[in-house]
């Protein structure tokens, strides 16, 4: 595998009875792995891991980070039990988040993680709503209006260049593409 931006890329896949295998190779490059029939469904694999599990059957590989291209897409064998829709984001997202430059310390970063929180125990959940974060966050010391959390959210998304999926109407669009995006790049673990 080989990826302009970031150099070589080293791995290896490897096909099972109802699913198959990844080998990460590359010492700090974390790959990502999703399910080209559910894009909610993802894998992140860390530099260095062998062995990685993917149930996916139709999937495509990309270097884990914003502005990244597919390097390989993978037609496995079909899964013998599908999983119920739950996000397995493994490893770190070192140096490919790191130039985000998001700063835990902040309230923006605060709103981000009580937005995201939901979304760890599984996708198809409802975002939770500006009112619902600004409790969260009072709970935890983080005083905010909901109209402040949405400030916030509208901050997140236009420094990430965030822009609603083709066709979208909802409302909600900045929050849904935002927690998809904050766990796919591992924004979360963006190092302090």
């Amino acid at each position: 595998m080989e990826s302009e931006r970031y150099g070589h890329v080293a791995g290896a896949i490897m096909p099972c009875a109802d699913h198959w295998r990844v080998d990460n190779l590359s010492r700090a490059t974390p790959l990502l792995v999703e399910d080209l029939e559910d894009p909610q469904q993802f894998i992140r694999v860390p530099g260095m891991r062998c062995g990685a599990v993917i149930p996916f059957e139709l999937a495509r590989i990309s270097v884990a980070g914003p502005d990244s291209s597919p390097i390989l897409t993978v037609f496995g064998p079909e899964p013998a039990v599908r999983p119920d829709a739950v996000h397995r984001c493994t490893g770190k997202a070192g140096e490919n988040a790191a130039h985000l430059a998001l700063d835990r310390g902040t309230r923006y970063f605060a709103v981000l993680r009580a937005l995201c929180e939901s979304q760890h125990s599984g996708p198809g959940r409802p975002v939770p709503t500006s009112e619902t974060i600004a409790r969260r966050l009072a709970e935890s010391g983080v005083r905010l209006t909901a109209r402040a959390v949405d400030h916030h959210i509208d901050y997140l998304v236009r420094r990430l260049g965030l822009r609603p999926a083709a066709g979208s109407v909802q409302r909600s669009w900045k929050k849904e593409v935002l927690v998809g995006v904050a766990l796919k790049q591992g924004l979360l673990d963006v190092p302090a």
